[in-house]
């Protein structure tokens, strides 16, 4: 196949995807749809590749996964939607509910929620939120940020709203980020980040060098 043009080489998947293909071979399959994918992206893959997102086969559902969303179509989203809340991999589901937000597919906001506070999914939540662009986001960061004792998830409110580029808030964002000792400080340096807020660059170095390492720990 590697001597097949990508219109010819995607043909002769169609082709094959066609047989009654073992574990093995739907892994393999998937795999050659993902490497074709990065060089073009052809729909006709998309319903083969959708046949290939059963949850009791998980290596060759992921490799399905990835090859629809290097395919990148509104039918390619159309695919995965069914399957997003049968994913049991929580940064996988946050990753397929950012993949179908960039496509007006608003189903993985309840996870994106859900999931901000907690540290090792708190990038991936926060990228899934941005794509999906939810109207009540923002509303309900903010009741967050407002009424929560939690510094966890106050501090993901703050992420999240400078992610969604509430700009309104960058006067407060500056005030907590100016305190060293505000455990909010290093989130509202990456918001004023997200919002480009030039006025950032007046928090003293040594505020943003202590934000820095508590970032890094």
């Amino acid at each position: 196949m590697a001597d097949l043009s990508p219109t010819d080489a995607v043909s002769a998947l169609i082709e094959v995807s066609k047989r009654s293909l073992d574990h093995a071979e739907r892994h393999a399959f998937v795999m050659a749809c993902r490497k074709i994918s990065e060089k073009v992206a052809d729909g006709r893959l998309v319903t083969p590749l959708a046949r290939m997102l059963a949850p009791n086969e998980a290596d060759v559902r992921w490799g399905a996964i990835e090859a629809l969303t290097k395919i990148d179509t509104e039918d390619a989203a159309k695919a995965l939607q069914p399957h997003l809340s049968e994913e049991k991999n929580l940064t996988g589901k946050l990753k397929m509910a950012e993949f179908l937000g960039r496509h007006g597919i608003r189903d993985g906001y309840p996870y994106a929620i859900e999931h901000m506070s907690e540290p090792y999914l708190r990038e991936q939540a926060i990228s899934a939120l941005a794509a999906i662009r939810e109207p009540r986001a923002a509303g309900e960061l903010r009741k967050i940020l407002t009424t929560s004792n939690d510094v966890a998830w106050k501090s993901a409110a703050v992420r999240g709203l400078g992610r969604l580029g509430v700009a309104e808030l960058a006067p407060q964002f500056l005030e907590m980020a100016r305190n060293a000792k505000n455990p909010l400080a290093p989130s509202s340096l990456i918001a004023l980040g997200d919002l480009h807020e030039t006025k950032a660059v007046t928090i003293p170095r040594y505020v943003r060098v202590s934000h820095h390492e508590t970032l890094s720990c």
